[in-house]
């Protein structure tokens, strides 16, 4: 659907060259083009268009079959629609008639092809039906991000939340082997040493009005907007580019709003008790899909700022990226809340997270950095994060209170390090990232990794199916 598609289709001509099928799902008609020239069989690509689906009647089987798979696995699909960014800002009629067309388009593709292993990037629609079809019809589904870790690996998740790897390596994390525990220690030493991912730290740059920009200006309004926006369900419209999203607007935003920050922003004050509530960047995987009723981040910060103790401070603390994104009105709203304090995000989060009562987050990955220090920390959105033992997942923001008033937890290194060890085990070479965010993505020797990574795990699917069949039925065949 976007620019990581350019990665799916080099991984794919890495496992096509080593003997196995392929097949791609697109939406915009440039990676179907892509597809094709990069010699993928027209019949091995399903191009989903949303013009079409609404030049046909509502798929009312479908519905009924969406229904039958809600039931079977306990999944919404009005849930998934809400995730997907770009859909959710349409009409509910049409968010529904375009579900029930990638569904059909969906279920009739992988069951033609007798595919068993869908792998994609769980955020719009067509991905989440996707996955809610492999979950009803015993297909693995795998959604691939980079670890959390100062290190370029990846891991394939096996749901829409990087909460458990597809467990190609150690099963669980006691069983994690010396040379595991050894790496995980230094992993652990690294995220205390404040080594960042290289794509992170790039993403944290100012935007600036270069080469980059320019392109993403004349891409966005030349082709995505009046071309792509026609067939495509996934991308932005004119009011949507200007006051939703705003992905255009960063850096003009950003140039617009320094002025205010330093009359907005605030420093800690010594000697305050606090609890640190670090922003998310938004809108992003990470808050939409991975803790999806947890998306209105003031209301967070209000629940936090009215259960805390009457000594306590609510430090909010803005993430670097998002400025550019939450205006200065916005960020206003958080300053009036009672007890809070709006934290420029050029302080030091490690410095801020050790002196902290406690580190609150929806999805950050600054709950894991409190772990490294022992320090608890409360999630909202549950993620591999929540395993850590100084790290507790909270049903409401409310719940942060009780732990307050609760002794702070014990430290459990051992367990700690087995957790990333675990990780660590089930992960890959390789980075995921799209070549926009860093060009080291469709690097070829990047690309051999993750081939290697996919093989790997398709190599494992087809290891379970083979223990799991009977004698009769031989060998199984690979996942495709």
């Amino acid at each position: 659907m976007w620019e990581r598609t350019e990665s799916w289709v080099a991984i794919g001509e890495q496992l096509a060259e080593r003997g196995l099928r392929v097949f791609h799902i697109v939406t915009p008609k440039q990676y179907l083009d892509l597809c094709l020239a990069r010699g993928v069989p027209e019949d091995h690509i399903l191009w989903l268009r949303i013009d079409e689906a609404f030049a046909q009647p509502l798929d009312e089987n479908a519905v009924r079959r969406i229904a039958e798979y809600e039931q079977r696995t306990g999944l919404s699909l009005k849930h998934f629609l809400m995730m997907d960014r770009f859909l959710r800002e349409r009409p509910w009629n049409e968010m529904l008639h375009y579900a029930a067309y990638c569904f059909r388009r969906i279920e009739e593709f992988l069951d033609r092809h007798h595919i068993d292993f869908v792998s994609g990037e769980p955020t719009c629609t067509h991905d989440l039906v996707a996955l809610l079809i492999c979950r009803a019809t015993d297909r693995h589904y795998g959604a691939p991000f980079d670890i959390r870790f100062p290190v370029q690996r990846f891991a394939i998740w096996n749901s829409d939340v990087e909460s458990s790897p597809l467990c190609t390596g150690a099963p669980s994390p006691a069983e994690v082997s010396e040379e595991e525990l050894t790496q995980a220690r230094d992993v652990w030493r690294q995220i205390r040493e404040r080594k960042r991912m290289p794509f992170l730290t790039d993403k944290a740059k100012a935007p600036g009005f270069g080469k980059r920009f320019m392109q993403s200006i004349v891409r966005g309004i030349t082709y995505r907007l009046l071309v792509r926006r026609r067939h495509d369900g996934h991308i932005y419209g004119l009011w949507d580019m200007l006051t939703v999203h705003k992905y255009h607007m960063i850096a003009v935003n950003h140039r617009l709003n320094r002025a205010q920050w330093k009359g907005l922003f605030e420093l800690p004050v010594e000697g305050d008790r606090f609890v640190l509530f670090t922003l998310n960047y938004q809108p992003e995987h990470s808050i939409d899909v991975e803790a999806p009723h947890w998306t209105n981040q003031y209301e967070v910060a209000k629940a936090l700022a009215r259960c805390l103790p009457v000594g306590v401070q609510l430090y909010v603390k803005e993430h670097p990226s998002a400025l550019g994104l939450r205006g200065p009105s916005a960020l206003r709203r958080f300053k009036r809340l009672p007890g809070v304090r709006l934290i420029d995000p050029r302080v030091d989060s490690h410095g801020l997270l050790q002196r902290a009562e406690l580190v609150a987050c929806i999805t950050g990955t600054i709950a894991m950095e409190a772990a490294t220090y022992g320090k608890r920390a409360a999630v909202l959105g549950s993620t591999f994060m929540d395993g850590f033992s100084t790290v507790t997942l909270v049903r409401h923001p409310s719940e942060v209170a009780a732990l307050l008033r609760m002794p702070a937890p014990v430290p459990d290194l051992e367990h700690d390090i087995r957790l990333v060890a675990w990780i660590l085990s089930n992960s890959f070479e390789g980075t995921i990232v799209d070549r926009i965010t860093n060009p080291v993505g469709l690097d070829p020797d990047n690309v051999v990794r993750l081939a290697d990574g996919y093989e790997r795990t398709m190599q494992w699917i087809a290891e379970k199916r083979i223990a799991l069949a009977k004698p009769s039925m031989g060998q199984a065949r690979w996942p495709e």
